[in-house]
């Protein structure tokens, strides 16, 4: 399930959340936003929850319903509120008329985090604050046991995106680790549909696919050194130096010529 603030958007169609999402498997709900400002998109895998009834209200965006092999009634709100204090205690009120119902399990996107010490940096990496969280209540927590919030990478947002995970789970490495510049290279089509075309000698269906998957890794891997060098690596390498002024930001006041190259890099 992801939770979108400040969309900016008074309308929304089925194939742009679609797009969103990556996949057909998605359902959501929308809160337009007024004129540019607010707006939340509330979306998840529709083969896993099943709404049964949403509501809005002013800052908020609640969606009900049950999860997959979960007994009970589920359900997340999605908040983008108010910076008066006035105005934040009305929110509270009205999110309270039925986050006391104790038969829900309840999240809120918004305090449990890992990683960052901080979830925005202002345009000039001088101010840093924390205002992106989850609050879960106790019978959601009792759910998932082993739940942990991640903060991941700013991007291109002021904010840093996080994440509430069942810690637990481990995949292993992504199959493929695709980069959306190989798109524009004529000859990626057919890099992929060699590689694909390839025999494999096993006959388990799983084992097929993972074979399949590896003869398109190898040579996705071995046609982008070829065409652009190690793209994994200069990622990377930005990636981390962004990482560190953004660490160090936190603790000191970077100079003019240290936000320079942190805006640059």
């Amino acid at each position: 399930m992801v939770g979108l603030q400040e969309s900016k958007l008074s309308t929304i169609e089925d194939r742009f959340v679609k797009y969103m999402w990556g996949s057909e498997d998605v359902d959501f709900v929308f809160k337009k936003s007024t004129g540019r400002l607010g707006g939340l998109i509330t979306m998840w895998n529709k083969n896993e929850f099943s709404k049964s009834y949403s509501i809005e209200g002013e800052g908020f965006l609640a969606v009900f319903g049950h999860w997959s092999g979960i007994d009970g009634l589920m359900g997340c709100v999605n908040i983008y509120g108010p910076s008066g204090e006035r105005e934040k205690l009305q929110l509270w009120g009205r999110l309270c008329t039925f986050l006391h119902n104790k038969e829900v399990r309840w999240c809120l996107w918004g305090d449990f985090n890992e990683g960052k010490k901080y979830t925005r940096v202002n345009d000039d990496g001088r101010k840093f604050s924390k205002l992106d969280r989850f609050l879960v209540s106790d019978s959601f927590y009792e759910s998932w046991k082993t739940l942990g919030v991640i903060t991941l990478d700013r991007k291109l947002s002021y904010h840093c995106p996080i994440m509430l995970a069942d810690k637990s789970l481990n995949f292993g490495p992504i199959p493929i680790h695709f980069f959306d510049a190989w798109l524009e290279e004529k000859d990626v089509d057919l890099v992929v549909k060699e590689a694909w075309s390839k025999p494999v000698t096993s006959h388990d269906p799983n084992k097929r696919l993972r074979d399949k998957l590896k003869a398109v890794k190898i040579a996705l891997r071995k046609w982008s050194q070829e065409r652009f060098g190690s793209l994994d690596s200069q990622l990377e390498v930005k990636r981390q130096k962004v990482e560190d002024w953004e660490r160090a930001a936190e603790g000191r006041v970077l100079d003019a010529n240290e936000l320079e190259e942190w805006k640059t890099t």
